[in-house]
């Protein structure tokens, strides 16, 4: 819980831009030449710092004709500019492509870790696809399922048993979501002098994919809560894992209201929990809105029967879980509805997996296509 040595504070950044603009030399930057305007002749570029009449600053022109306003920058842009020698605002191209690559590899790491997870599931219940489907041919079970199957590499953070609570929930996901802040701006916490904690500080101009926090009762609805809401804005984070927390069905509510909205988390592991049929109807109500979870695991959550039969009808309307795992609940329960119910979930994740893994199939087909094609071109074009 110390503070890190290698990530910097705010008076090292400002040292660094007031050296960076002493260097420049006689080239000054519309923000170096700010004190010169108030103090001195005004120069050649006084329209930099001119005020409007409320105070603000007007919009400047650059060296290369480009006009710019002060206000519009992002705040981490303002302090870099001042060793730019008079540069407009080059890094607004710049950090656009920065967040167009980060987008694709966010897309990457999404197609990979689907794509690994459907081929896992369907390669444990290769047999019941079997039993399941009757065709034959390019559309069979056997033709569908990937040969070879590549996991993708994943940073992983596993926090230890009976150590998180609340406060340190919260400093987590403060911090997780600032590790997914396109400028990377260092953190500390303010009038504290506390700096990043130590299973993430390594992390600093990375991204966590895989977050596991299990055993520790001691996070309570607040808690839950708060990493609802960092679920809600997260766009890296794949995989959750909350078993054996005590997880109540008004947490589990809490949590279904985050899950919602997200677009990236593909894996969700709560087993060992008590949500009871009421956290599986809120389980079920976020089911039907959710189109990126693959994997959700519901073991020992004592489960009664109308939460089977939630579950099931939520099912029906999802197209993309293809792994429900409730196993250990409805314990003594014979009903035929439970019965019924169980069977409709299996029908319809096994619905889910073919879907998924023709869809995969294709995706093969049309890269082996493209690569054919660039080999032909390439060819003809050595070949004349």
């Amino acid at each position: 819980m110390g503070s890190c040595a290698s990530v910097p504070t705010d008076d090292s950044n400002d040292r660094t831009n007031s050296t960076s603009s002493r260097d420049a030399g006689d080239t000054e930057s519309p923000m170096a030449h700010s004190a010169a305007t108030q103090n001195g002749p005004p120069g050649d570029r006084s329209n930099f710092r001119q005020k409007n009449g409320d105070g603000s600053p007007m919009a400047g022109t650059g060296s290369d004709g480009r006009r710019f306003d002060e206000r519009s920058l992002p705040e981490g842009l303002v302090g870099h500019l001042a060793g730019l020698a008079g540069k407009a605002v080059p890094g607004r191209m710049g950090s656009s492509q920065q967040e167009q690559r980060r987008e694709e590899q966010r897309r990457t790491l999404l197609t990979e870790h689907g794509e690994f997870l459907i081929s896992l599931v369907a390669i444990l219940e290769y047999q019941s696809l079997l039993a399941q489907q009757e065709a034959s041919g390019p559309d069979s079970v056997a033709n569908l399922i990937p040969e070879t199957v590549h996991k993708p590499r994943l940073e992983i953070r596993q926090f230890k048993s009976h150590t998180m609570d609340n406060v340190l929930v919260k400093k987590m996901c403060v911090e997780l979501l600032h590790l997914e802040d396109p400028l990377g701006r260092p953190m500390e916490e303010k009038g504290t002098g506390r700096g990043w904690m130590k299973t993430l500080q390594i992390m600093t101009g990375k991204h966590v994919h895989s977050v596991k926090i299990n055993q520790n009762p001691e996070i309570t609805i607040g808690g839950y809560f708060i990493i609802a809401q960092m679920v809600c804005y997260s766009k890296y984070l794949v995989s959750l894992d909350l078993s054996g927390n005590d997880l109540t069905a008004a947490a589990a509510r809490v949590l279904s209201i985050g899950l919602e909205k997200n677009e990236s988390i593909q894996e969700l592991r709560i087993k060992d929990n008590n949500i009871c049929a009421e956290g599986a109807t809120s389980m079920a109500h976020m089911l039907r809105k959710n189109e990126t979870l693959l994997l959700l695991d519901l073991r020992m959550n004592n489960i009664r029967g109308p939460g089977v039969c939630v579950l099931a009808d939520a099912l029906a309307e999802n197209n993309t879980l293809t792994d429900l795992d409730l196993r250990w609940n409805y314990t003594g329960e014979c009903s035929d509805f439970v019965e019924f119910a169980l069977l409709d979930l299996k029908k319809f994740c096994f619905r889910n997996i073919l879907q998924a893994l023709k869809s995969l199939r294709s995706r093969e087909d049309d890269a082996a296509g493209k690569r054919a094609l660039r080999k032909t071109s390439s060819g003809g074009a050595g070949g004349g």
